[in-house]
């Protein structure tokens, strides 16, 4: 999977998300609020691996950050 690939499907499953707001009306999360949610993650992956250190995954994880940050 290309670091775009990867961008692309955190912000799915975080776009997949419904909610109830209250009134039995399920709504997705919006674009702006996956693209968070997805940044979140990744840089707590990011976080992670700092403290591992792997080169090559840390520089994959970068790039999802980046092609994240580009939709």
């Amino acid at each position: 999977m290309t670091p775009k690939e990867k961008a692309f499907d955190l912000i799915r499953l975080y776009r997949n998300i419904e909610f109830d707001n209250g009134e039995n009306c399920y709504l997705m999360i919006s674009m702006k609020n996956a693209k968070q949610c997805a940044l979140i993650a990744v840089d707590e992956v990011l976080n992670t691996i700092m403290s591992v250190y792997q080169p090559e995954t840390k520089a994959f994880w970068y790039e999802v950050k980046k092609e994240i940050e580009l939709l």
